[in-house]
């Protein structure tokens, strides 16, 4: 019989996952360790098999889970054995009575078989599900347009807190759900979703390429060259927001603070606001009940924090209301950037004398008759307001750094210093 030394064994055993087996030996018998361990193999997965024989993720599942599961699978597998018992021509009992088993009587015996395995497998797959689930939730955040409900959600499944119970009609689980109350399948249950900030990144880059077209000569020149770029804009941010409708809510709430979306979120909180004071009788009895009297007085109370919350809850948002807002914003934006229009050039007047005014006209008496009128010649002089607007509209020229660029559109940079960019090579570009 082959023998083969330590070392070379120990490199198959290693491919085996065996390699235990010979690190105390220095020479021994292939053949016969190898059936040796194998026989091991195979007894230890028909331990495991033993003991979890339809393959259930039980390392994912928790205590109480693994009782149920298994409570569950049990009794389907009971009843599975006792399905596979029923044999042609042999007694069964059927509603009751005992009798001979007829070949139907075997066939739907074995439908059933395959209908309990089936279930058997779906619960596995129910629970690998859950622990996706489960997973997911935790490693993920959560949005800032989230209800308070949806976040209590969320924190329980952070927390490992969530209540819980088995379905016995539909054999899964099921996670109280305080959005609504009661418990729900764990693929209903509501803990919102993450922040998307597409929307978000769309307009900040739609903010840079408006500012960028207000730099340019073409809008500068003529204005109304905007309106069509202006249209394509707004159908690229209409196409997102109908493909994600909760797009406009997240970003309202995630962006609260900003000056922008704050005010749009009032335009929307004000809906609430006017449905308590729709009248002057409602306003006074309002205010008499709340103590407040105006809008600002409602957004710092506990009333408003309950309505905002309500807002949060209904779900998809007059969507349109955005829209308009948001047209009107990258129209400020555009003009916001465009260089003031630039007033009429003064004019420098040279008066000279005319040629008859040099040469005279002689009269009869020999005297030269004067003449006053005078003769324009008129010379235009460079201003702040056009030294800046060449300045931008020729940024390819220059080498400014952006906040140089930006004091120049605001016009902090005085008209000698906008000059001496001009002059100066060393603003020019390399």
């Amino acid at each position: 019989m082959a023998k083969i030394d330590k070392g070379l064994f120990e490199r198959a055993g290693y491919s085996l996952g065996m390699s235990r087996l010979v690190k105390d030996m220095q020479y021994v018998d292939y053949t016969e360790k190898l059936k040796q361990e194998l026989d091991k193999i195979g007894t230890y997965n028909k331990q495991k098999k033993e003991e979890n024989p339809y393959g259930l993720p039980i390392e994912k599942i928790g205590r109480n889970e693994r009782e149920n599961s298994t409570q569950y699978i049990m009794q389907c597998a009971d009843r599975i054995k006792e399905l596979g018992r029923v044999t042609e021509g042999k007694n069964v009992v059927v509603d009751g009575e005992t009798r001979k088993a007829t070949k139907e009587d075997v066939e739907s015996a074995r439908n059933k078989m395959d209908e309990l395995d089936l279930e058997i497998k779906n619960h596995s797959d129910h629970l690998e599900t859950k622990a996706q689930l489960t997973a997911n939730l935790r490693n993920r955040g959560i949005s800032e347009a989230a209800t308070f409900e949806q976040k209590t959600n969320y924190e329980a499944i952070q927390n490992n807190t969530q209540e819980q119970r088995f379905n016995e009609e539909t054999n899964e689980y099921e996670w109280f759900d305080h959005t609504v109350g009661n418990f729900v399948p764990i693929s209903k249950f509501n803990t919102g979703s993450a922040y998307n900030d597409t929307l978000e990144k769309t307009i900040d880059d739609t903010y840079k390429e408006v500012r960028q077209m207000a730099a340019t000569l073409k809008y500068q020149k003529n204005p109304d060259n905007f309106k069509p770029m202006s249209v394509n804009l707004m159908s690229d941010i209409k196409t997102l927001v109908e493909k994600d409708p909760d797009a406009v809510k997240n970003l309202l709430f995630q962006k609260k603070n900003n000056p922008d979306f704050k005010n749009l979120l009032d335009v929307y909180m004000e809906k609430y606001y006017q449905q308590h004071v729709s009248t002057p009788e409602d306003a006074a009895e309002f205010e008499s009940v709340t103590g407040i009297k105006s809008f600002e007085d409602y957004k710092n109370s506990n009333l408003y924090d309950a309505e905002l919350n309500k807002f949060k809850q209904e779900g998809e948002i007059d969507n349109q209301l955005f829209l308009n807002s948001y047209e009107s914003m990258i129209n400020n934006e555009f003009e916001k950037y465009l260089p003031e229009p630039e007033p009429e050039e003064k004019k420098l007047v040279v008066k000279t004398k005319t040629k008859k005014e040099k040469q005279g006209d002689f009269t009869d008496d020999g005297d030269v008759e004067s003449d006053d009128s005078e003769e324009e010649v008129t010379a235009f002089a460079p201003t702040k307001e056009s030294v800046t607007k060449y300045i931008l509209a020729n940024l390819d020229k220059f080498s400014f750094e952006e906040s140089t660029i930006e004091a120049i559109r605001k016009g902090e940079r005085p008209f000698d210093t906008l000059v001496s960019y001009i002059n100066d090579p060393n603003y020019k570009a390399k």
